[in-house]
């Protein structure tokens, strides 16, 4: 069986499209904590991470994804998920954590709703 591997997108200047594969599970998390936070940080932009191929989560890769929310938001950017199956609804929902992420039904929806939160975030700074 053929893995599917991880994919990027830019979606926007400000966003980036992450499309898992099957597992995102150790050990390719580990592997995908390093490319996530160097994209995050060299692209300076949000990341939507689409998790409609993914089957699996484990709970090294719920603490990867809570890390990278946590340093993308010191950095001022978003980690969103999008796409997700009933499984991975589930298990956020379960493990307490499907308020802590943005999340959306498609990645459409959720680059509408970036934009959104960038541009509300643009507004305030130069409001002030």
């Amino acid at each position: 069986m053929l893995k599917q591997k991880p994919e990027w997108k830019v979606l926007t200047p400000e966003v980036l499209l992450f499309t898992s594969g099957k597992d995102f599970a150790y050990p390719e998390i580990i592997n995908n904590k390093s490319l996530i936070y160097n994209k995050i940080v060299e692209a300076k932009s949000s990341l939507i991470i689409n998790c409609s191929a993914i089957e699996h989560i484990d709970n090294v890769a719920l603490r990867v994804l809570i890390g990278l929310k946590e340093v993308a938001g010191k950095m001022g950017r978003l980690i969103c998920l999008a796409d997700m199956s009933p499984a991975v609804k589930n298990l956020l929902r379960t493990s307490g954590l499907s308020r802590t992420f943005l999340t959306y039904p498609d990645t459409d929806t959720a680059l509408k709703g970036v934009i959104k939160v960038i541009n509300q975030k643009n507004n305030l700074t130069e409001q002030q």
